[in-house]
């Protein structure tokens, strides 16, 4: 299990032991590595305590940012057993979901990805614009996927370590990038309806929902470029080089991410200025 974290200090504990709850009830065996992409509140203090209480979590924390991908991309590295789960932070689903997601990959699907069927704590706005983001990303990749932005998805251990190096967008496209990775390599990817769960006080989200769907679809277009005309073509999300500690063993790992070189640096440039105007009304 991964749970990437940042700055959820006032959520991680309580939300760490949901989630041991509901894993216990499947009677599996498990282990949570806890993902920090350099969190600037309490969050090393709580994980580092959780770790130091159980031995089945571990605490690997980033020292620098490096999104959301970027530590899931690492933390694969040290990750152990047949399957990795990617849960967001709030843990917002139930134990019979998680089951019977688990039960696609254990019956041969490469991916099962989480299908928001109600999302009683959501916004209307989100929902709508979640909508729309959903139907462009079947619009652009064909991929016959309902909901790309879940934040819970099921890997096989062997898929994971496969596709993961493949993704480059570290930020808010990480998930929908995955999929189109999986679609393009025509693995068996399954689609799971879950009841949707936020388990984050109102207010606390630090996503904007205009700013975000906008960065995202320009993201997008970006992207299915990159696709047409060649995966090289152009590197639009770069991972910083990093490094992240396993506080259970005491023992650094080198977090390298993936380097790779920018080619038509001109066009580059023109989408990330596109890119910022839409992000935060500037370039900067």
């Amino acid at each position: 299990m991964v749970l990437p974290v940042y700055n959820e200090d006032g959520i991680l504990r309580s939300n760490v032991q949901r989630l041991k709850s509901l894993i216990e009830k499947l009677s599996v065996g498990y282990e949570i590595l806890i993902c920090d992409d350099h969190s600037s509140d309490g969050t090393q203090r709580e994980a580092l305590s959780l770790s130091k209480e159980d031995s089945r979590i571990a605490y690997l924390r980033f020292d620098r940012r490096i999104g959301k991908g970027g530590t899931i991309k690492n933390a694969v590295k040290v990750a152990s057993g047949e399957a990795l789960m990617l849960m967001d932070a709030d843990v917002p689903v139930s134990h019979q979901d998680l089951r019977r997601i688990l039960r696609h990959v254990r019956n041969g699907a490469k991916l099962a990805i989480a299908v928001r069927r109600s999302r009683p704590t959501a916004s209307v706005v989100r929902i709508v614009l979640s909508m729309g983001y959903n139907a462009l990303v079947r619009l652009l990749f064909r991929t016959g996927i309902r909901d790309h932005q879940c934040g819970l998805k099921v890997l096989a251990m062997d898929f994971a370590r496969g596709v993961l190096p493949k993704v480059r967008c570290d930020g808010f496209l990480f998930d929908t990038e995955l999929i189109v990775h999986a679609k393009r390599m025509k693995v068996l990817v399954e689609n799971v309806r879950v009841d949707w769960m936020e388990n984050r006080p109102r207010g606390t989200s630090k996503i904007i929902p205009f700013r975000a769907m906008l960065t995202l679809a320009v993201d997008l277009v970006i992207l299915r470029i990159a696709q047409m005309m060649g995966k090289e073509l152009l590197m639009y999300k770069k991972v910083e080089t990093g490094g992240f500690a396993d506080y259970k063993l005491n023992k650094p790992h080198e977090a390298t991410g993936l380097m790779v070189d920018v080619k038509n640096q001109r066009l580059l440039e023109a989408f990330r200025k596109i890119y910022l105007i839409l992000a935060i009304g500037k370039e900067r």
